[in-house]
């Protein structure tokens, strides 16, 4: 267990190879991952007065607000599909994200579960990160996309 506090978060993030720093503006650690060549940035920050802790991964690519249904439905069918959900969308900052939320017991991180999070954000964002991006920027939709998964598992 690590001491749940913005210090003990940027050093043991540190001591696992990410590049972890503290926003200025914000005073949330931080670090970009790669993936597909894509850069994406993750947030962890504490909320509910220590309570909680929050991991959160933003797709690097702006929504525009004519997707906004098509990206609104393929994340809830991600959400759906996985053990732990996290895909989210947010309509006013023109993004689409991947959460994990850490319950805090007594000030303490258990930093196994806080790795964990952290592989499962990269892996969802590995994993799902081009078919989001395609819907995102308009090149499929959902339909299109829950189509070819039936087609491919009839065979056709």
């Amino acid at each position: 267990m690590i001491e749940a506090n913005t210090d003990s978060v940027l050093k043991f993030l540190k001591e696992k190879k990410y590049d972890a720093q503290v926003q200025q503006e914000t005073g949330q650690v931080y670090f970009i991952f790669k993936e597909d060549d894509r850069e994406y940035p993750l947030f962890i920050r504490f909320f509910e007065g220590g309570e909680l802790l929050q991991l959160i991964a933003f797709f690097p690519m702006q929504l525009k607000q004519e997707v906004i249904p098509d990206v609104s439905r393929l994340l809830h069918l991600l959400n759906k599909e996985l053990d732990i959900p996290g895909f989210g969308l947010d309509e006013f900052g023109g993004a689409a994200f991947f959460r994990c939320m850490q319950h805090i017991v007594d000030q303490k991180l258990d930093e196994k579960l806080l790795e964990q999070y952290v592989t499962t954000i990269q892996t969802a964002c590995k994993t799902f990160g081009k078919t989001i991006e395609a819907v995102l920027v308009g090149a499929t939709t959902v339909d299109d996309l829950i189509k070819k998964a039936q087609e491919a598992a009839q065979g056709t």
